[in-house]
This record gives C-alpha cells, sequence and structure tokens, in this order.
C-alpha cells in the first residue's frame, strides 16, 4: 500500500513538472509574437516618416492625393470658375470624375461693370411702391351715419312714399299710377287730424274738413226743399289706417300702404281703375301714425 502511494506521488511530480514548462513555453512565444508584432507596426510608422517630406504644404499635397480633380491653390486663385466647381463637387459628396467642360461651351461671358462709360453702374429701378389708405394711428374709423327715425316732421314725406308704395302695388296687378292732386291733399291732411280723436269713415267729419277749406263741391241743402246748413263735400271715397311703427321713413310708409293693400275690402276700389286721382294725408300723434287716402274719378281740384 505504501508503494502505490509513494508511486502516486512520483507521477502527480512529473505531470506538474510538464505542465509548468510548457505554459512557460507559450507565454514566451505570446510575448515574442507581441514583440514581432509591435516591432514591426513600430518599423510601419518609422518608414511612413521617414517617406513623408517635412514640408509646410503637407496637407494640400495629402488633399490633392486623395481627390485628383480637386484643383490645386495655384489653380484656384488663376481660373475661380474650376475652384468654384470643384467647392461644389466637394461640399455634393460627388467624387466621380467630371468631363472637363470648356469656358467657351458652358460658361457665360461675365459682365464687366468697367465696360459702362465713365465706369458708371447699371441703374437699378426700385418696383413701384403700393399705397394703402389706412386710417391714422389716432384716427376714428366711425360707421356710415343712420338714417333717423320718422317724426311729427316728416309727415309729410312719409305720406308721399305712401303714394309710391300703392302705385307700386298697384303697377304689379297692370294698373296705371294714380295722380297726386295738391289741393285734395289738403283735404286728406284735415282729415288725418281728424282721425286722432275719431278714427272712422264719419260723413259729418268728412263735410267738416271739406267746409273748412271750402274744397269741393258747395251744397246748399234749402235748394233741394232740406233744412241745414250749406256745406262742402269733396266727393272723395277714402281709406283710413292706423299703426304705432317706429322706424325710417321709408318702414312707416310701407307698412302703412300694406294695411290698405293687404285689406281686400280698401284695396277693392284704391287698385281700381277706375279711381286715377289721389291724395294722401298723415298725422303723427302720441307714437301713433293716423293715415287719410282719398281717391277721386275726376279732378277735384278743379270744382
Amino acid at each position: 500500500m505504501k508503494r502505490l502511494f509513494i508511486i502516486f506521488l512520483a507521477l502527480s511530480l512529473i505531470l506538474n513538472t510538464g505542465c509548468s514548462s510548457e505554459k512557460h513555453k507559450n507565454e514566451s512565444s505570446v510575448s515574442e509574437s507581441s514583440g514581432y508584432i509591435e516591432n514591426q507596426q513600430d518599423k510601419a510608422t518609422t518608414s511612413q516618416k521617414e517617406n513623408e517630406p517635412i514640408t509646410d504644404e503637407r496637407n494640400d499635397e495629402i488633399a490633392v492625393n486623395q481627390k485628383d480633380d480637386v484643383p490645386s491653390k495655384e489653380n484656384v486663385t488663376e481660373n475661380p470658375d474650376e475652384g468654384k466647381d470643384a467647392q461644389s463637387d466637394q461640399t455634393v459628396g460627388d467624387t466621380s470624375e467630371k468631363p472637363s467642360v470648356s469656358k467657351e461651351e458652358s460658361l457665360p461671358e461675365p459682365t464687366e461693370p468697367n465696360h459702362l462709360p465713365n465706369n458708371e453702374l447699371p441703374v437699378q429701378h426700385d418696383p413701384p411702391e403700393t399705397v394703402i389708405d389706412e386710417p391714422a394711428e389716432n384716427e376714428e374709423v366711425s360707421d356710415p351715419p343712420k338714417e333717423p327715425n320718422a317724426s311729427a316732421q316728416d309727415t309729410r314725406a312719409v305720406a308721399n312714399k305712401v303714394i309710391e308704395y300703392i302705385n307700386s302695388y298697384r303697377a304689379e296687378q297692370g294698373v296705371s299710377g294714380l295722380t297726386k292732386l295738391s289741393g285734395l291733399t289738403e283735404y286728406a291732411e284735415y282729415r288725418s287730424r281728424q282721425l286722432v280723436s275719431n278714427f272712422a269713415h264719419n260723413t259729418t267729419d268728412e263735410r267738416a274738413a271739406a267746409t273748412a277749406l271750402k274744397y269741393g263741391q258747395y251744397v246748399d241743402p234749402t235748394l233741394y226743399g232740406m233744412t241745414g246748413e250749406p256745406y262742402y263735400t269733396a266727393n272723395a271715397r277714402e281709406a283710413i289706417a292706423q299703426g304705432g311703427y317706429v322706424g325710417t321713413i321709408d318702414t312707416v310708409a310701407q307698412n302703412l300702404a300694406q294695411l290698405v293693400r293687404n285689406s281686400a275690402g280698401h284695396w277693392n276700389y284704391v287698385g281700381n281703375v277706375d279711381y286715377i286721382y289721389i291724395a294722401v294725408g298723415v298725422t303723427y300723434e302720441s307714437g301713433m301714425w293716423y293715415c287719410d287716402i282719398a281717391l277721386t274719378r275726376t279732378n277735384t281740384d278743379n270744382t
């Protein structure tokens, strides 16, 4: 048993000795190889440095060697057009060879200002100015004035507009327009004032208006075997309207005329072809418009 143990120890020593020797051999080889590689790199670096000329233009020569078609400094100075081409190629990144182009074929001749007489430069005309009419900083831009609402001072203007609308409605149905009578207009205005206190077709009021103005036909009842005081009559047919309208002259007139147009009983004679003369009277009182429209078949101003 002791003999076997001694043999096992001897074999272990022999194996350990061999492994140590092999490892030392490998490390030596790696070290020598590394040294060889380092020596080769040093030689290559030393060789490259020895072959490079020591000049100030080394970088320029290297740039030219990298790209043959880029001109040298001397060429760029002598031919600025070619230098621009080379610079353009470098910016774009196109390193391919480009065919040589003649200056006579591709490059336009530069225009030299010195060729002008007296070395004058070409005159450059400014573009025409666009004038914009803008308000000043402190100027206030006001809205266009609005037409005021009709009032008691506009009654005759309203009356004239009523006639225009009535004639327009008659024209729509193919009937000729009515002619305004000045004497009959005074009568219609008197009647419109009466409508404020008595809005009605009243024969007594009608005769009172004509008598006050002495307008129309004179009538003496005693001549017909009747009793009573003599009076005047306008012999006119009338249409009356009222409304509390607020607005311009045109707005008020249109509303008054529209009342008559929409009334079948009134429009039956206002729009009738048999009536050819007209007068309109308007009164404004306490926010209300009172309108009297008088119509006749004959010219009662000549009665």
